[in-house]
């Protein structure tokens, strides 16, 4: 086995000569020396530290620490973290195909991907996991089960489960799964919305993003699609290379997409269309909210700053860095930021300032309050640079209610589809279902039995008021007022379940459809709903509206 110090010692020296340590150099000098006493220490504390010490767990934690005064961005992977970083790069594993959740003591399938093992022998969503290959795994953490699901494609996982709403208490199957190359897919659903609009949902920007939205707008267009809304709302983002290939499918060749701009001349770099566009006149809009970041900024930002689409949603999240991996001792990885990306106006929208910080240790922050500088898109409209994207059009965001958060997080919600299920064979179409008031007033009593503690963002301020006044001294003195206050705020949680009553009806039946439809369907379902969709349907159907949104005269609301 090898010895974990030398291992770190391994991958410093190999740091060090990349850099090309120099002794006349008084910044390599000073990172030498330091290495050196680093090294000194792990041997002294491994020799003569009075109980024995975890090397690789105090070496793990030392260069967590160093990391995390640069960016969040910049991390080490171990070699056990190298399957699921490749995994997150490319949308592949091997495995059974389906996402878990923990829940209480118990691991559960969340959600089965179509036709994939998973799905194929049987498993459903809410199914709790007893036993992986006869190993008891009540109480183990997701990432270890995890691990234990996957395997090499075409090897058996045996998998003991209970079946919530179906089985009795004693009653466990076990199921035989045979593992396979999973695939996820980066475009979960396409489909034509309002007769003439494609509309696209794109998760994240793995290697097969380019041709999964290429084909989805090539069948879209034979569908008679006139127009394209792409929704990259939620995606976190992923390969630079894929927002470059992706944006080139609406831009006309030898457009300048995004520029990189790093502490060395190879990061110095100006990224170009390099292929013909699948259509470059369509008119587009481009879904984005404060959770789209990186690469779907790129894509977004792009597409504003030429003009060619419009821009609807939220504010994007404000990443602007780029980062890339590399390879060190024992096959480990370093992913590290190399770079600042340029949008094609010239603006950067990296939020946080992460040379600087406040006295509490916390980065500089870039919002619509600081934009620093003005640029101009190709017809002259204003944007600026910090803080991400800002859309065209602002649509206000839809935030869930507290208790339907609540009731969601604690996978109350979750079950009560485990319970419908198990006595609804089938529903109607995905796109119609919704669920009834009577099947709503059946959720309340579902509620009502599960005991829930949960109390009101204001409940919890007057508690926290109460502690603070005894600890004080003062609470005898508001005594009367507050437990008037506190008997004002003890609604029965059957009233605030009815004053929710549409957004927990919507929420519900997203979770029913996804059962019976899997993941495209229960998109299909939120559609009718989806305010911020419908916004850009009217957009793309007015077209003086969308034609002034671009032109040199119209100023971001």
């Amino acid at each position: 086995m090898r010895n974990p110090i030398l291992v770190i010692f391994a991958i410093v020296l190999a740091v060090s000569i990349s850099l090309g340590l120099s002794v006349s150099d008084n910044r390599n000098f000073e990172l030498s020396k330091n290495l050196s006493i680093y090294q000194s220490i792990l041997r002294e504390l491994n020799i003569a530290f009075v109980d024995d010490i975890n090397p690789k767990e105090l070496i793990d934690k030392s260069i967590e620490s160093m990391l995390n005064t640069l960016d969040p961005y910049t991390t080490y992977i171990s070699e056990d973290e190298l399957e699921d970083f490749r995994t997150m790069a490319t949308g592949e594993y091997a495995g059974i195909g389906a996402i878990i959740g923990k829940q209480d003591k118990y691991v559960i399938i969340v959600e089965p991907y179509k036709n994939f093992p998973a799905d194929k022998f049987g498993l459903k969503a809410g199914d709790k996991i007893i036993e992986v290959n006869d190993e008891n795994v009540i109480d183990k953490e997701i990432s270890d089960v995890s691990k234990m699901l996957k395997g090499k494609p075409e090897t058996y996982v045996k998998i003991k489960i209970k079946r919530p709403y179906q089985d009795t208490e004693n009653t466990f199957k076990t199921i035989e799964v045979i593992r396979k190359k999973i695939q996820i897919q980066c475009v979960p659903y396409y489909g034509i919305v309002n007769e003439d609009v494609g509309y696209i949902v794109l998760t994240n920007f793995t290697e097969k993003a380019e041709t999964a939205v290429k084909n989805a707008m090539i069948e879209l267009k034979s569908q008679g699609a006139k127009y394209l809304v792409l929704d990259v709302r939620g995606n976190p983002g992923g390969l630079l290379s894929q927002a470059i290939k992706v944006t080139n499918l609406f831009v006309e060749k030898g457009t300048t997409i995004v520029s990189t701009k790093g502490k060395h001349n190879k990061w110095q770099k100006k990224y170009i269309a390099k292929n013909y566009a699948v259509d470059k006149n369509i008119p587009l809009v481009v879904l984005v909210d404060e959770s789209s970041a990186s690469a779907s900024e790129i894509l977004a930002g792009t597409i504003q700053d030429i003009d060619r689409g419009v821009v609807v949603g939220t504010r994007t999240f404000g990443k602007g860095l780029v980062q890339q991996t590399r390879p060190l001792a024992f096959d480990a990885q370093l992913k590290l930021t190399t770079a600042y990306y340029y949008l094609p106006s010239g603006r950067s929208i990296q939020k946080l300032d992460y040379r600087y910080k406040d006295e509490n240790g916390e980065s500089g922050k870039n919002d619509s309050s600081t934009l620093v500088t003005e640029y101009k898109t190709n017809n002259g409209r204003k944007v600026f640079d910090g803080g991400g994207i800002n859309p065209d059009y602002v649509i206000d965001n839809f935030t869930l209610s507290r208790l339907t958060t609540y009731l969601a997080r604690k996978y109350i919600v979750f079950d009560f589809a485990s319970q419908y299920v198990a006595a609804h064979p089938s529903i109607s179409p995905a796109s119609e279902f919704i669920i009834s008031d009577d099947d709503f007033q059946d959720f309340k009593i579902f509620v009502e039995n599960k005991n829930t503690d949960y109390n009101s963002e204001a409940s919890e301020a007057l508690t926290t008021l109460k502690r603070i006044a005894k600890k004080e001294n003062i609470f005898d003195e508001i005594e009367d007022e507050v437990n008037a206050l506190e008997q004002k705020l003890s609604t029965d949680i059957n009233e605030k379940l009815d004053t929710y009553k549409k957004e927990l009806k919507n929420i519900i039946s997203y979770e029913i459809a996804k059962r019976y439809y899997y993941q495209n369907g229960a998109i299909q379902n939120m559609l009718s709903s989806d305010e911020t969709l419908q916004k850009s349907v009217e957009i793309l159907h007015d077209k003086e509206q969308y034609t002034s949104t671009l032109s040199s005269s119209f100023i971001h609301n």
